[in-house]
Protein backbone atom coordinates (compact mmCIF):
# COMPACT_ATOMS: atom_id res chain seq x y z
CA UNK A 1 0.00 0.00 0.00
CA UNK A 2 1.17 3.16 -0.77
CA UNK A 3 0.26 4.39 3.37
CA UNK A 4 -0.40 2.40 6.50
CA UNK A 5 -4.25 1.44 6.74
CA UNK A 6 -5.67 4.04 9.04
CA UNK A 7 -6.66 1.63 11.87
CA UNK A 8 -3.02 0.79 12.30
CA UNK A 9 -2.34 5.06 12.21
CA UNK A 10 -5.19 5.98 14.70
CA UNK A 11 -4.55 2.82 16.77
CA UNK A 12 -0.88 3.33 17.54
CA UNK A 13 0.22 6.61 16.02
CA UNK A 14 1.99 6.98 12.61
CA UNK A 15 5.29 4.57 12.37
CA UNK A 16 5.66 2.10 15.23
CA UNK A 17 8.83 3.90 16.39
CA UNK A 18 9.60 3.20 20.35
CA UNK A 19 12.58 3.48 22.80
CA UNK A 20 13.10 0.77 24.79
CA UNK A 21 14.29 -2.79 25.25
CA UNK A 22 13.01 -5.88 23.55
CA UNK A 23 14.26 -9.74 23.15
CA UNK A 24 13.05 -12.24 20.85
CA UNK A 25 12.94 -15.99 21.06
CA UNK A 26 12.77 -18.61 18.52
CA UNK A 27 11.12 -21.63 19.76
CA UNK A 28 12.62 -25.22 18.77
CA UNK A 29 9.10 -26.46 17.77
CA UNK A 30 8.63 -28.13 14.08
CA UNK A 31 7.38 -25.34 12.85
CA UNK A 32 8.18 -21.73 12.40
CA UNK A 33 7.14 -20.23 16.31
CA UNK A 34 8.52 -16.59 17.23
CA UNK A 35 7.78 -15.27 20.88
CA UNK A 36 8.86 -11.48 21.54
CA UNK A 37 8.89 -9.15 24.62
CA UNK A 38 9.71 -5.55 25.08
CA UNK A 39 9.10 -2.43 27.53
CA UNK A 40 9.49 0.92 25.29
CA UNK A 41 8.92 4.88 26.63
CA UNK A 42 5.80 4.37 24.20
CA UNK A 43 4.82 2.78 21.03
CA UNK A 44 4.24 4.95 17.89
CA UNK A 45 5.94 8.24 16.56
CA UNK A 46 3.80 10.97 16.54
CA UNK A 47 1.88 9.48 19.54
CA UNK A 48 1.49 12.78 22.01
CA UNK A 49 0.31 10.66 25.13
CA UNK A 50 3.54 10.14 26.32
CA UNK A 51 6.32 12.61 26.08
CA UNK A 52 9.92 11.47 25.63
CA UNK A 53 11.72 13.96 27.46
CA UNK A 54 10.89 13.79 31.31
CA UNK A 55 11.70 11.01 33.27
CA UNK A 56 9.42 8.66 34.85
CA UNK A 57 8.59 5.74 36.81
CA UNK A 58 8.21 2.46 34.88
CA UNK A 59 4.37 1.83 35.41
CA UNK A 60 4.22 4.54 32.89
CA UNK A 61 6.05 2.84 30.13
CA UNK A 62 4.12 0.74 27.64
CA UNK A 63 4.71 -3.49 27.76
CA UNK A 64 4.42 -5.37 24.70
CA UNK A 65 4.48 -8.77 24.03
CA UNK A 66 3.94 -11.21 20.62
CA UNK A 67 3.39 -14.15 19.01
CA UNK A 68 3.91 -15.04 15.64
CA UNK A 69 3.98 -18.41 13.89
CA UNK A 70 4.48 -19.58 10.24
CA UNK A 71 2.92 -23.31 8.72
CA UNK A 72 3.00 -24.75 5.30
CA UNK A 73 -0.40 -25.63 4.52
CA UNK A 74 1.06 -27.95 1.40
CA UNK A 75 3.21 -27.16 -1.58
CA UNK A 76 1.69 -23.92 -2.81
CA UNK A 77 -0.05 -22.56 0.97
CA UNK A 78 1.24 -21.19 3.80
CA UNK A 79 0.20 -19.03 6.88
CA UNK A 80 1.38 -16.76 9.32
CA UNK A 81 -0.85 -16.34 12.23
CA UNK A 82 0.22 -13.73 15.45
CA UNK A 83 -1.31 -12.40 18.00
CA UNK A 84 -0.08 -8.93 20.18
CA UNK A 85 -0.79 -7.36 23.18
CA UNK A 86 0.52 -3.44 24.52
CA UNK A 87 -0.35 -2.51 27.25
CA UNK A 88 0.24 0.85 29.66
CA UNK A 89 -0.21 0.56 33.28
CA UNK A 90 -0.68 4.22 34.20
CA UNK A 91 -1.45 6.81 31.81
CA UNK A 92 -1.63 10.84 32.95
CA UNK A 93 -3.69 13.75 30.90
CA UNK A 94 -3.60 16.73 32.15
CA UNK A 95 -6.24 19.16 31.27
CA UNK A 96 -4.64 22.69 29.98
CA UNK A 97 -8.06 24.57 31.43
CA UNK A 98 -7.89 23.69 34.74
CA UNK A 99 -5.33 21.22 35.67
CA UNK A 100 -7.12 18.41 36.56
CA UNK A 101 -6.79 14.83 34.89
CA UNK A 102 -7.42 11.13 35.31
CA UNK A 103 -7.03 9.28 38.08
CA UNK A 104 -3.66 7.04 37.46
CA UNK A 105 -5.16 4.11 39.12
CA UNK A 106 -7.84 4.05 35.93
CA UNK A 107 -5.91 5.18 33.00
CA UNK A 108 -4.99 1.94 32.08
CA UNK A 109 -4.87 1.55 28.01
CA UNK A 110 -4.62 -2.05 26.58
CA UNK A 111 -4.14 -2.31 22.56
CA UNK A 112 -4.47 -6.12 21.60
CA UNK A 113 -4.21 -7.27 17.86
CA UNK A 114 -4.60 -11.01 15.93
CA UNK A 115 -3.21 -10.78 12.24
CA UNK A 116 -3.33 -13.60 9.73
CA UNK A 117 -1.63 -14.01 6.22
CA UNK A 118 -2.30 -16.52 3.93
CA UNK A 119 0.20 -17.10 0.85
CA UNK A 120 -0.62 -18.95 -2.39
CA UNK A 121 2.89 -19.05 -4.59
CA UNK A 122 3.00 -21.90 -7.04
CA UNK A 123 6.57 -24.09 -7.07
CA UNK A 124 6.92 -23.60 -10.14
CA UNK A 125 6.48 -20.18 -12.08
CA UNK A 126 5.72 -18.66 -8.22
CA UNK A 127 7.57 -15.68 -9.35
CA UNK A 128 5.30 -14.58 -11.55
CA UNK A 129 2.01 -15.96 -9.83
CA UNK A 130 0.38 -15.60 -6.71
CA UNK A 131 -1.60 -14.34 -4.01
CA UNK A 132 -1.15 -12.67 -0.57
CA UNK A 133 -4.35 -12.16 1.47
CA UNK A 134 -3.73 -10.19 5.32
CA UNK A 135 -6.44 -9.29 7.90
CA UNK A 136 -5.39 -7.91 10.64
CA UNK A 137 -8.21 -6.80 13.63
CA UNK A 138 -7.21 -4.25 16.52
CA UNK A 139 -9.51 -3.40 19.98
CA UNK A 140 -8.33 -0.72 22.40
CA UNK A 141 -9.17 -0.56 25.35
CA UNK A 142 -8.58 2.85 27.60
CA UNK A 143 -10.27 5.68 29.51
CA UNK A 144 -11.53 8.26 27.27
CA UNK A 145 -11.36 11.83 28.17
CA UNK A 146 -13.27 14.91 27.00
CA UNK A 147 -10.93 17.97 27.08
CA UNK A 148 -14.08 20.01 27.49
CA UNK A 149 -15.23 18.76 30.38
CA UNK A 150 -11.58 18.63 31.56
CA UNK A 151 -12.89 14.97 33.19
CA UNK A 152 -12.40 11.32 32.48
CA UNK A 153 -15.32 10.29 29.80
CA UNK A 154 -15.25 6.57 30.99
CA UNK A 155 -13.93 3.76 29.84
CA UNK A 156 -14.20 2.77 26.25
CA UNK A 157 -13.68 -0.48 23.89
CA UNK A 158 -13.03 0.45 20.57
CA UNK A 159 -12.39 -2.01 17.59
CA UNK A 160 -10.65 -1.30 14.44
CA UNK A 161 -8.81 -3.61 11.28
CA UNK A 162 -8.20 -4.22 7.50
CA UNK A 163 -8.10 -6.78 4.83
CA UNK A 164 -5.77 -6.38 1.97
CA UNK A 165 -5.60 -8.94 -1.03
CA UNK A 166 -2.98 -8.94 -3.92
CA UNK A 167 -2.43 -10.77 -6.59
CA UNK A 168 0.93 -10.90 -9.58
CA UNK A 169 -0.43 -10.00 -12.99
CA UNK A 170 3.98 -11.40 -13.46
CA UNK A 171 7.17 -10.51 -12.18
CA UNK A 172 6.98 -6.78 -12.01
CA UNK A 173 3.43 -6.18 -12.23
CA UNK A 174 0.74 -6.32 -8.88
CA UNK A 175 -2.35 -5.32 -8.41
CA UNK A 176 -4.37 -5.75 -4.44
CA UNK A 177 -6.70 -3.54 -2.95
CA UNK A 178 -7.74 -3.35 0.93
CA UNK A 179 -10.61 -1.98 2.93
CA UNK A 180 -10.22 -0.28 6.57
CA UNK A 181 -12.74 0.01 9.09
CA UNK A 182 -11.91 2.03 12.02
CA UNK A 183 -13.81 3.16 15.25
CA UNK A 184 -12.53 6.11 16.69
CA UNK A 185 -11.15 5.83 19.84
CA UNK A 186 -12.90 7.19 22.76
CA UNK A 187 -16.39 7.57 20.55
CA UNK A 188 -16.98 4.00 19.10
CA UNK A 189 -19.82 5.27 17.31
CA UNK A 190 -18.23 7.05 14.76
CA UNK A 191 -16.66 4.94 12.46
CA UNK A 192 -14.40 5.67 9.28
CA UNK A 193 -14.17 3.33 6.33
CA UNK A 194 -11.52 3.45 3.73
CA UNK A 195 -11.87 1.59 0.40
CA UNK A 196 -9.06 1.41 -2.29
CA UNK A 197 -7.40 -0.57 -5.05
CA UNK A 198 -3.96 -0.07 -6.42
CA UNK A 199 -0.95 -1.30 -8.68
CA UNK A 200 2.57 -2.05 -8.23
CA UNK A 201 5.42 -1.98 -10.75
CA UNK A 202 8.41 -3.75 -9.97
CA UNK A 203 10.57 -2.38 -12.19
CA UNK A 204 13.70 -3.84 -10.95
CA UNK A 205 14.68 -4.52 -7.39
CA UNK A 206 15.78 -1.10 -6.50
CA UNK A 207 12.68 0.81 -7.83
CA UNK A 208 9.20 0.45 -7.54
CA UNK A 209 6.36 2.50 -8.14
CA UNK A 210 3.10 2.19 -6.85
CA UNK A 211 -0.64 3.86 -7.89
CA UNK A 212 -3.48 4.19 -5.72
CA UNK A 213 -7.02 5.05 -5.10
CA UNK A 214 -8.66 5.41 -2.10
CA UNK A 215 -12.07 7.12 -0.89
CA UNK A 216 -13.14 7.27 2.81
CA UNK A 217 -16.47 7.68 3.98
CA UNK A 218 -17.36 8.39 7.53
CA UNK A 219 -20.72 8.36 9.43
CA UNK A 220 -19.64 11.87 11.40
CA UNK A 221 -19.29 15.43 10.18
CA UNK A 222 -17.42 17.00 12.73
CA UNK A 223 -13.29 17.33 12.08
CA UNK A 224 -11.84 14.65 13.34
CA UNK A 225 -8.96 16.31 15.07
CA UNK A 226 -12.07 17.87 16.95
CA UNK A 227 -13.78 14.36 18.72
CA UNK A 228 -13.07 13.93 22.24
CA UNK A 229 -10.55 11.17 22.82
CA UNK A 230 -8.62 11.56 19.78
CA UNK A 231 -5.64 13.25 21.06
CA UNK A 232 -3.29 11.64 18.30
CA UNK A 233 -2.68 14.61 16.44
CA UNK A 234 -4.04 16.30 13.10
CA UNK A 235 -0.85 14.47 11.03
CA UNK A 236 -2.56 10.74 12.09
CA UNK A 237 -5.76 11.36 11.37
CA UNK A 238 -5.61 13.37 8.07
CA UNK A 239 -6.07 10.46 6.25
CA UNK A 240 -9.66 9.82 8.01
CA UNK A 241 -10.95 13.15 6.42
CA UNK A 242 -13.99 11.69 3.83
CA UNK A 243 -12.79 11.77 0.43
CA UNK A 244 -11.51 10.62 -2.53
CA UNK A 245 -7.39 10.52 -2.80
CA UNK A 246 -5.03 9.26 -5.26
CA UNK A 247 -1.43 8.89 -4.94
CA UNK A 248 1.22 7.91 -6.95
CA UNK A 249 4.63 6.50 -4.73
CA UNK A 250 7.99 6.20 -6.18
CA UNK A 251 10.24 3.73 -4.13
CA UNK A 252 14.02 3.71 -4.50
CA UNK A 253 16.47 1.94 -2.75
CA UNK A 254 20.49 2.79 -2.85
CA UNK A 255 22.72 0.09 -1.86
CA UNK A 256 23.00 -3.11 -0.02
CA UNK A 257 19.43 -4.29 1.69
CA UNK A 258 18.11 -7.47 2.55
CA UNK A 259 14.57 -9.37 2.03
CA UNK A 260 13.67 -10.54 5.47
CA UNK A 261 11.64 -13.78 6.16
CA UNK A 262 7.74 -11.62 6.18
CA UNK A 263 8.85 -9.18 3.45
CA UNK A 264 9.23 -12.60 1.05
CA UNK A 265 6.10 -11.61 -1.16
CA UNK A 266 8.97 -10.52 -4.28
CA UNK A 267 11.23 -12.99 -3.90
Amino acid sequence: MVYRPNSLVTYIGSESRADGLDVNFLFPTPFYLEGYVGAYNKIGASNVRADNQPARPLDRFTYLGRLHGYGDLGDSWGADLGASAAWTPKRQVVSTVNGAGLALNKSFRALSGVDLTVRYQPPVGGLYHGIIWTTEVLQDNEEAYAPDLSAPAGRVHSYAGYSNIETKLGRDTHVGGFVDVTELPGDRAKVSKTFAGYLTFEITEFNRVRLQYSRTVNNFREAVTGVAGTDFGANDLFALRAGHMIALQWTCVIGYHVHGFRGRWGA
